[in-house]
């Protein structure tokens, strides 16, 4: 094919000072007497380029008519990938390679099944892709949410993603303008809040609404921190999420755990002056260092099998 200007090329091997790898897409701007001049779209730098390594471009087309190129952003339309997102990252005669965003890797598809896509970022400047956590920063008009339910991207449409709603389990397309990305909503430590999620106070409330160890579920995330049911007084607080942590799920006993002594062998919990007792339902302590992990049907200490020795100052959590 004749280079001229304007004709879109792509790259039938990489360059030796790395302007262009194999697969590269661009557009030829200048000609000289030997080779034109092609501005590659992965850099967006113009650079000389041998004649012998690139070829006319034939366009191949997505579903939706608009030409596949290298950095487009896509969705999937067809089969059991339908509705997850990815970028171009190659393009070849009959099929492109795609880096999905949920899961990163690499895979080629169908330039039919795959329709291009602008990105759709929320009010946080996230760009909303599967599998992203949100939290709803106002109530649905339709009520399929309220302020402070948190979700998980299932799909991206043209403008807005689709939300599974934890509170509900509805899956609706919802306003990004509403969304936020949940990452922004990190605990002490380190998990994500979310709604209907126990946790556990690391530190008293200044205003006196729970004391340090204090255990409640989450019921809605407002703008920065979440909003607390406490157990101990049914009462609802904004809560700082610097002064929570999550509360895994209990343990459950192995049925054929014959060596455990029964309730009715356990020995009554110690007494120690200055030791805290504090039930909470989770299997591992974060109040360390001198925290015990105590079992009160077996009397024992998870972590290591033995029966604690406490000490003034110690917490005693006490699994239920």
């Amino acid at each position: 094919q004749i280079p001229v200007v304007g004709l879109r090329v792509v790259a039938t091997a990489t360059s030796i000072y790395g302007h262009y790898r194999e697969g590269d897409e661009g557009t030829i701007t200048r000609l000289t007497q030997v080779d034109p001049i092609v501005r590659w779209n992965r850099t967006g730098q113009e650079q000389k380029t041998p004649r012998t390594q690139i070829r006319g471009f034939d366009c191949v087309s997505l579903s939706d008519g608009q030409a596949a190129a290298v950095g487009l952003r896509v969705v999937a339309i067809r089969n059991d990938n339908a509705g997850a997102t990815g970028v171009v990252i190659k393009v070849g005669p009959d099929e492109v390679a795609v880096r999905w965003d949920k899961d990163g890797k690499v895979a080629p598809a169908k330039p039919a099944e795959l329709k291009g896509v602008s990105d759709v970022v929320l009010v946080d400047g996230e760009i909303a892709v599967v599998g992203l956590r949100v939290v709803a920063l106002e109530d649905s008009s339709f009520g399929s949410y309220h302020s402070g339910d948190t979700g998980t991207v299932v799909q991206i449409n043209a403008s807005d993603p689709i939300i599974r709603w934890d509170s509900s389990g509805a899956v609706a397309q919802t306003d990004r303008s509403k969304l936020r990305a949940s990452h922004h909503f990190e605990l002490a430590d380190g998990m994500t809040a979310a709604v209907g999620m126990k946790v556990v106070a690391t530190t008293a409330s200044e205003e006196g609404h729970h004391a340090a160890g204090d255990v409640g579920t989450i019921v809605r995330i407002d703008p920065t921190n979440p909003v607390v049911r406490w157990e101990n007084s049914g009462a609802e607080y904004l809560t700082r999420r610097t002064q929570l942590q999550g509360v895994p799920p209990p343990i459950v006993p192995s049925i054929d755990d014959e060596a455990a002594p029964s309730a009715s062998d356990a020995p009554a919990l110690p007494e120690a002056a200055g030791v805290e007792i504090i039930k909470v339902q989770q299997q591992k302590c974060k109040h360390a260092p001198c925290c015990y992990h105590v079992d009160p049907d077996h009397w024992r200490d998870f972590n290591h099998g033995i029966q604690p020795q406490p000490s003034p100052g110690c917490k005693i959590l006490i699994l239920h």
